[in-house]
Formats: C-alpha cells, structure tokens, sequence
C-alpha cells in the first residue's frame, strides 16, 4: 500500500514540477502559440486534401482503364 501511495504522490508532484517547467520556458505567449499550431493544422489539412484528391483521381483513372478493357 505504501508503495502506490509513494509512486502517486511522485506521479502528483512529476506531473505539476513537469507543467510548470513547460509554462515558464515556452517561448510562445498563449494566442501566439494558438495561432501557429491553428495555421499549421490547417495547412496539414490542406495537404492531406491535396494529396486524397489526387490519389482519388488516379484510382478513378485506372478503374476507367480496366472497365474499358473488359
């Protein structure tokens, strides 16, 4: 029992030690911080439509292939 109480309380302390550490040395302010990782989701999501259409098409472009062959 002592033992799970000694790993939770290290877990607690860790945990809060560990968050604290984050806040102070982010070079970022909140919004800032916001507003890039904002950007770069929606860049990433453009990305990934990109490249979803373009293999769409392709697939399309080989099914045409292979009914037309039949």
């Amino acid at each position: 029992m002592k033992s799970i109480i000694n790993f939770l309380s290290g877990f607690f302390w860790g945990f809060t030690l560990g968050g604290a550490v984050v806040l102070l040395t982010t070079p970022q302010s909140g919004p800032e911080f916001k507003e890039k990782t904002s950007d770069w989701v929606g860049q990433t999501a453009t990305e990934w439509r990109k490249i979803r259409d373009e293999r769409r098409a392709e697939l399309e472009a080989q099914f045409v292939n292979l009914t037309q062959g039949l």
